[in-house]
């Protein structure tokens, strides 16, 4: 499971023997059962408006998503494990998770994308690492141009070029390809890597939860907005704390007296404090799950209230059975958000998906940061 020789020997026999039990538990139900055309098609008729035009039952459509879907875990569990590996060796702190994407996801990329199919998302499997500062984002970028130059590229450098919105990340895809042939049913398979600074990841997170319990798409053009600017201004307030590219549109900007204005007006620093109080009792942390690896969010934002069911490792077939029967469960209430998460242990799963607990502390420092005088 680990890319070089050298990684392999610094993680530790124990390391790679958990991975190669998982690896093979993984193998056991993940393996593909349908053609790309198969699958192409069945995206294709899960987001048709009307039933009549269904070519399959919807329940077989879901079948084949999901086995699709499932056929990443096994090339998403080796590129994961190699991301935390040079991770930690680059930032001992950095924490590392993986998720396979939501069914609602790919649904909404599927009808925002005219044409699009669904063999060609490559987020399907995906793993975030988040770093202490935006130095070690760079010298863990830098070890992937060095080491995998033929099987990962940088998709999307949003620290170079910041999107409009305030988005700041780096995006690597990376195409499994096996030294086995017993495995060469999930080459070509694509695996997005998002690399984030703390404080890029606190940024994502203050977007998503506004967006979770406001119902505002902060992200679209079409939002709110002085939700917007107030977010592409923090973007640029970061940036400049990280000694990189504005946000376009800001350049000229008072950036502390419009965050200033902006904050006040949104009531931003209330809002995001009581969210975070309203979560804290309805989410438990499962302390006593000390070997659990896999954990289910449910969030309901309309209630403000949330669950978490974790799964010991080595257990991942039930996890993702109750992430399908859960997301099935959901279906059509946009209010309801279902994740099914991979960490390490239980004390990095509210670092790794602040936005689940309504954990806003970093970015609310951050904007203290921007706004007072240095």
């Amino acid at each position: 499971c680990i890319a070089t020789s050298a990684e392999k020997s610094s993680v530790g026999a124990s390391s790679v023997n958990d991975c190669q039990e998982e690896f093979l538990e993984i193998m056991a139900y993940s393996r593909l059962r349908f053609s790309r055309g198969q699958v192409d098609k069945a995206g294709a008729n899960f987001i048709k408006e009307s039933s009549l035009a269904l070519a399959l039952p919807k329940d077989e459509e879901t079948e084949v998503i999901n086995n699709w879907r499932l056929s990443h875990a096994l090339p998403l569990l080796v590129i994961k494990r190699t991301l935390e590996n040079r991770a930690k060796r680059i930032d001992p702190s950095a924490n590392v998770a993986k998720r396979i994407k939501r069914l609602s996801s790919i649904e909404a990329k599927l009808r925002n994308l005219s044409g699009f199919r669904l063999t060609q998302i490559q987020d399907i499997g995906g793993c975030r690492a988040i770093l202490s500062g935006i130095n070690d984002v760079f010298k863990l970028a830098s070890a992937y141009a060095a080491k995998n130059k033929s099987t990962v590229r940088v998709k999307d450098d949003y620290i170079a070029q910041p999107k409009s919105d305030g988005y700041r990340s780096m995006h690597l895809v990376a195409t499994y390809k096996s030294k086995s042939s017993a495995y060469a049913i999930y080459d070509g398979l694509k695996i997005e890597i998002q690399l984030r600074s703390k404080l890029q990841h606190a940024w994502a997170t203050a977007v998503e939860t506004v967006s979770t319990f406001t119902s505002i798409p902060v992200r679209s053009e079409d939002s709110n907005p002085q939700w917007r600017r107030f977010f592409a201004l923090m973007g640029t307030a970061i940036a400049r704390r990280e000694h990189q590219s504005v946000v376009p549109g800001t350049e000229d900007a008072d950036v502390a007296y419009e965050l200033s204005q902006l904050s006040a007006a949104l009531n931003v620093r209330y809002l995001l404090s009581s969210w975070t109080h309203a979560l804290t009792y309805t989410l438990p942390m499962h302390k006593d799950s000390a070997n659990a690896s896999d954990f289910l969010l449910v969030l309901d934002s309309d209630a403000r209230t949330g669950s978490t069911s974790s799964f010991p490792r080595g257990d991942s077939r039930r996890a993702f059975e109750e992430y399908f029967k859960t997301e099935r469960q959901f279906r059509g209430k946009p209010n309801v958000q279902v994740v099914l998460v991979s960490v390490e242990s239980i004390d990095e799963l509210r670092e790794a998906y602040p936005n689940y607990y309504a954990d806003t502390g970093v970015f609310l420092e951050a904007l203290r940061f921007a706004t007072v005088p240095q």
